[in-house]
């Protein structure tokens, strides 16, 4: 048991030695692009697959996969013209705050606090 625990230390000290002299393994950084080029990857065979696929591909899923979510989000829907929107929403133009005999400033000031 000595024997075994002097080992496990003298491999422990020895293993510290390596890392701080930077002797770690680096592991594998062939990149994508070059393992795509080696096994000559092409467009169409890029389109089934999942991992080894090139910028170009990649950034077609991505566009591809933003319209059809945003196809889902807003269908057939043209939103409200400009006219409309200001008919409900234009606060410059119908003056609440001359209504309530307050500055604008004031009518602000309030509607952010919660008072109006």
């Amino acid at each position: 048991a000595k024997h075994m625990h002097n080992a496990m230390q003298t491999l422990y000290k020895k293993a510290g030695q390596d890392y701080s002299a930077k002797k770690r393994h680096k592991g594998y950084t062939t990149g994508t692009k070059t393992i795509i080029q080696k096994l000559g990857i092409t467009h169409e065979e890029m389109k089934h697959l999942s991992v080894l696929i090139d910028h170009e591909e990649r950034l077609l899923r991505k566009r591809t996969k933003r319209h059809e979510q945003g196809n889902v989000e807003r269908p057939t829907s043209q939103g409200q013209s400009r006219e409309t929107w200001l008919a409900d929403n234009n606060l410059s133009v119908s003056k609440p705050w001359e209504a309530l005999n307050i500055s604008r400033a004031t009518y602000y000031r309030m509607k952010k606090s919660g008072a109006l």
